[in-house]
């Protein structure tokens, strides 16, 4: 497949919190526009208005979700942006995806979840969702970041696909099991300097847990990463990009209230380079984001012609 070796909690909410510079704004305009592979080893688109928020002179927003949820054709007609799922859990074929980059307009974007191969040990729970067989030796080397041959043939295999999406971000979503220890930040370190890192694709790590701020900017600042963060939870120690995942308060199963969406809008950054992507990943999540959506448009922040 494309050269490579193929491998076969919720928070209280605290307002106020992330300062991301002094702000209360919120979109001011819109661009409106409009099978698995079994058997073999394991190493071995208001209607047509896509999200896309131009803030203030530079800055620009991009509302979607984790997943497509509403099925892929629908999905980029509403939307600007996707973060797929199913790369972290049983990557499918490059032929499945390439099917959905071509179902989507030239301008639409995709981000991804690497395989989970490189970030969680094989005693996760999210193991059971993989079907490709594994051999005993590739289940001790998966997971940790640790630097061997089945998570480098891991990583050959998110590579492939975020290729065949053209995919902007790669996220690195990491167990809360995965803590700040002395190991795991020397494996992070080995494993980032040993990969080949794609151009033009940024590199997302969302650690979770009590990871210290100055460890985390850290790593962020040495290796080159994009801080992801649930903005209830943490604020986001590289600011320059922000990258929020709504996983939902209290519950992924939670539906935000109006007053959680306002302080979304509020936390919205003042700093005209700042690029912003916010992801709704809690399960009532189409309900959220159209919601969120409605709320700009009440602050009359929405735009006033389609593109």
């Amino acid at each position: 497949m494309h050269g490579s070796q193929v491998i076969g909690g919720a928070s209280k909410i605290k307002f106020g919190r992330p300062f991301y510079g002094r702000s209360t704004i919120v979109p001011s305009a819109c661009m409106m526009r409009r099978d698995r592979t079994k058997g073999q080893p394991f190493q071995s688109r208001m209607r047509r208005s896509r999200l896309v928020l131009a803030l203030p002179d530079a800055m620009t927003m991009r509302i979607g979700m984790c997943g497509y949820t509403i099925g892929a054709a629908a999905y980029v007609k509403q939307f600007p942006v996707v973060e797929i799922q199913q790369t972290f859990y049983d990557p499918p074929p490059i032929a499945t995806i390439e099917k959905w980059r071509a179902m989507a307009p030239a301008d639409f974007e995709f981000t991804l979840k690497s395989w989970q191969v490189i970030t969680h040990l094989r005693t996760s729970s999210t193991y059971r969702r993989m079907r490709r067989p594994f051999t005993d030796l590739e289940l001790r080397e998966a997971g940790g970041f640790r630097t061997n041959a089945t998570t480098l043939a891991a990583w050959n295999t998110t590579l492939d696909a975020a290729r065949a999406l053209r995919a902007t971000a790669i996220l690195f979503q990491c167990p809360a099991s995965f803590k700040a220890t002395d190991e795991n930040v020397a494996a992070m370190r080995k494993f980032f300097a040993t990969i080949d890192r794609p151009t033009g694709t940024r590199l997302l790590w969302e650690p979770r847990g009590p990871w210290p701020d100055e460890l985390v900017l850290s790593l962020c600042r040495d290796i080159g990463l994009v801080h992801a963060v649930d903005p209830f939870i943490r604020p986001s120690l590289t600011p320059e990009l922000l990258y929020w995942r709504l996983h939902g308060n209290r519950s992924a199963y939670a539906s935000y209230t109006d007053e959680e969406l306002r302080q979304i809008a509020a936390w919205l950054p003042a700093d005209e380079t700042t690029e912003v992507y916010v992801m709704f990943n809690n399960i009532p999540r189409v309900k959220d984001v159209k919601r969120f959506r409605q709320l700009l448009a009440e602050l009359d922040r929405l735009p006033d012609h389609a593109v």
